[in-house]
């Protein structure tokens, strides 16, 4: 079922792409799980921040979305768009997905040698989700 925004008109209008893999939908892909919370800076760059641990430190990591994804301002919050421009995940939003840590770490929204995971599957978002 779509959702409705009430300023959401054109999933296609201003929306910013993400990084993204090569890897495609039904392509042999890795298993591990990544968990963690979407943040997203003023400029839509998104990450996943893990929840802190024992001692207070949580760590950020870049993530490599699937072909055609993109992020979108919605009602002042950053919202993922998936390959066809339904909302998938919300700035906030706790969720987990299939993939692997790429080899080599890169610049993540700003920040230097940031652990990028790259994502063989759909996001499943949290039970605190408020994507629609």
């Amino acid at each position: 079922m779509a959702t409705t925004y009430s300023s959401y008109e054109d999933p296609l209008e201003n929306r910013e792409p993400l990084p993204t893999s090569a890897w495609t939908q039904g392509e042999f892909g890795l298993d591990a799980q990544l968990g963690g919370i979407l943040r997203a800076t003023p400029d839509g760059c998104v990450y996943a921040v893990s929840d802190r641990d024992e001692n207070g430190s949580y760590s950020i990591t870049g993530l490599a979305w699937p072909r055609g994804w993109s992020t979108q301002q919605i009602n002042g919050r950053t919202y993922v768009l998936d390959e066809d421009g339904e909302p998938a995940l919300g700035e906030g939003d706790t969720f987990t997905v299939r993939g692997g840590l790429s080899p080599t770490p890169e610049m993540v929204c700003g920040v230097r040698n940031t652990p990028t995971f790259v994502m063989m599957d759909r996001p499943t978002p949290g039970p605190d989700a408020r994507n629609g």
